[in-house]
């Protein structure tokens, strides 16, 4: 999908599924918020059991990886 839509290394894309199990996007979010105490997607890091800083180094070591290749 990053190619198609031009997201690399970090993006929240936001997905309903149908009453009959048919699953839709609603957004594709290039920017999510980095707020480590509002924003969702550093929640939704925590609640998978990775630290902020863990997901910071994350997103900077895919950014570095994708520059290197490239």
């Amino acid at each position: 999908m990053d190619r198609a839509v031009g997201c690399f290394d970090i993006s929240r894309t936001d997905i309903r599924l149908s009453k009959d199990g048919i699953p839709y996007v609603l957004e594709i979010n290039p920017l999510p918020g980095l707020n480590p105490n509002e924003s969702n997607f550093p929640l939704m890091a925590y609640a998978a059991g990775m630290k902020y800083e863990e997901l910071i180094e994350a997103i900077l070591m895919s950014a570095s990886e994708r520059n290197r290749l490239n």
